[in-house]
Parts: C-alpha cells; sequence; structure tokens
C-alpha cells in the first residue's frame, strides 16, 4: 500500500511538472509561419501561419537568430 501512494505522488507530481515545463515564460509563444512583411530599422516582422492568422513579433539586441538572414517569403 505505501508503494503504491508512493508511486500516484510521483505520478501527480510528474504530470504537475510538465504542465509548468509546457507553459513557458509568461507572455511566449511558439509560432510558424512565413514572413510576409519586415522592418529591420524597428526590428518587427510578421508572420503568417497555416491558418492564415498573422502575427506580429518584436525583438530586441539579445535577440539571436539561427538559420541565415531574415527575408519575407521565408518561412519561420
Amino acid at each position: 500500500m505505501k508503494k503504491l501512494t508512493v508511486l500516484f505522488a510521483l505520478a501527480i507530481f510528474a504530470v504537475s511538472l510538465a504542465a509548468v515545463a509546457g507553459e513557458g515564460k509568461k507572455g511566449e509563444k511558439l509560432v510558424s509561419g512565413t514572413i510576409s512583411a519586415l522592418d529591420l530599422p524597428n526590428r518587427t516582422m510578421t508572420v503568417t501561419d497555416a491558418k492564415n492568422v498573422q502575427w506580429t513579433i518584436l525583438w530586441n539586441d539579445s535577440t539571436r537568430v539561427k538559420g541565415g538572414e531574415l527575408k519575407e517569403g521565408e518561412t519561420v
């Protein structure tokens, strides 16, 4: 019975840990799509996703880009 209680407690802990890990930092979202507009001087871009929803993304000096140069029409 004690083993069952410990296993149950570990299962609850694992599920809650997974839920917290999936949330990310406040305000963060994972977006993928195509760059439909790019404004390098103002550090903004608009990404259109598969459902045709447009997302405006802003960045600052500490933002890192992997995979090459940002260009309109590129997939991100």
